[in-house]
């Protein structure tokens, strides 16, 4: 398996997943935030650096650095910014973290929970989020002693929608999530696919970035271990989301609808959608219920 995309499918997608009660988002309003770095090789995990920590309201930062690599983050209600580095150079035979398949990997994650109810409509309708991105991404990898097309490089920032629905007849919720495929640099904007919900029922509203920087190898290194690679992402420049378009069951967009938020954020729902979007192909991300840091930094249920 390909150790850079081991959380990659293979096209855009939208998940419809039947939620037991439990398993719902009953927390109302919340952020989350989490930075890592760490080396992987033959012999395990070498042990980087990292930092997380929730909050209701405001803004989370947090930054971790050492060893050529770094990762920062700032999250609040409908805005991401993040950063992520690394670099590696190995002059000689005994640089330890070189050995066989090796990766290094910092990544940067944030995330955003909140509870909408929108009124304008009646019955079901849909939801699509315009992201405005601003952003640089570069890197690169050699070795005059690596295998052929053993290499990997890459940085990348990705972005995920989750809305989870009650219809009013049930307090079992669907959850239907877009996902964004790995965004390189530059400034475009990213719609999601429309996501159903309800007028006048709660709906739980999950946004989640992530930046990586990711260097490795497949396969051994003959012979003495020269290596040299970097990656880089900067998207503390900011990913905001910058529209929300509403529309009915049909796919009719509608004009005068709003939004009230537990967290007090004031959402604007824009009549006409935002002009262009980035051309991404879709991941399979990462489970999108609380914290684990685990190879590649995901955040899970908490």
């Amino acid at each position: 398996m390909n150790p850079r995309h081991l959380h990659f499918a293979a096209s855009a997608s939208v998940l419809t997943i039947a939620m037991l009660p439990w398993q719902s988002a009953l927390a109302l309003h919340s952020l989350s935030a989490g930075v890592q770095y760490q080396v992987a090789n033959r012999y395990g995990s070498t042990p980087g650096g990292s930092d997380s920590a929730r909050a209701t309201d405001g803004t989370i930062s947090l930054q971790v650095s050492g060893s050529g690599q770094q990762a920062s983050v700032s999250v609040g209600y409908g805005i991401f910014k993040g950063s992520a580095d690394a670099s590696v150079y190995a002059p000689g035979p005994n640089t330890p973290q070189i050995e066989m398949a090796f990766n290094l990997s910092s990544v940067a994650t944030g995330r955003s929970d909140d509870t909408w109810v929108i009124s304008g409509g009646t019955g079901k309708g849909y939801l699509q989020f315009t992201w405005t991105i601003d952003g640089s991404t570069s890197s690169f990898s050699s070795s005059a002693t690596a295998s052929p097309g053993s290499l990997y490089d890459d940085a990348y920032l990705t972005l995920v929608a989750q809305v989870d629905a009650r219809t009013g007849f049930s307090s079992y919720p669907v959850s239907t999530r877009s996902e964004s495929g790995a965004i390189h640099g530059g400034s475009s904007t990213y719609e999601t696919d429309k996501l159903p919900f309800y007028f006048d029922q709660p709906l739980d509203i999950f946004f989640i970035g992530q930046v990586w920087a990711t260097l490795g190898s497949y396969g051994q290194f003959p012979g003495p271990r020269f290596y040299s690679g970097e990656a880089h992402a900067d998207f503390s420049h900011t990913a905001i989301l910058s529209g929300i378009q509403a529309y009915d069951a049909g796919g009719n967009l509608l004009s005068n609808v709003t939004i009230s938020a537990e967290s007090g954020t004031p959402y604007a729902v824009t009549s006409v959608p935002e002009p262009g979007s980035a051309a991404l192909l879709g991941v399979g991300l990462l489970t999108l219920i609380g914290y684990a840091w685990g190879r590649g930094v995901a955040l899970r249920a908490s």
